[in-house]
């Protein structure tokens, strides 16, 4: 198979989701599940993906992750 992740592998709403928690400076399930009007299981599974690729710092129990991208390192972990 290939290796890697491809950001073909990568939820649709990837990218948007990336972009809201840039927006708001912080990233949970709960803003995805606010801002996309997605359920718990695709927020939480987009909140991982956005940590694998370096969006999102790691948890720390309940609290809100730590955004380490801006726009500009989005586009380059993600291009439009």
């Amino acid at each position: 198979g290939e290796e890697g992740r491809g950001w073909g592998d990568w939820d649709e709403l990837f990218r948007e989701a990336a972009e809201a928690c840039i927006q708001q400076g912080v990233g949970s399930t709960s803003l995805l599940q606010r801002r996309l009007r997605i359920g718990y299981g695709r927020a939480a599974r987009i909140v991982d993906q956005l940590h694998d690729a370096g969006v999102l710092g790691p948890p720390d129990g309940s609290k809100p992750r730590e955004v380490l991208l801006d726009h500009q390192g989005l586009d380059e972990v993600c291009p439009v």
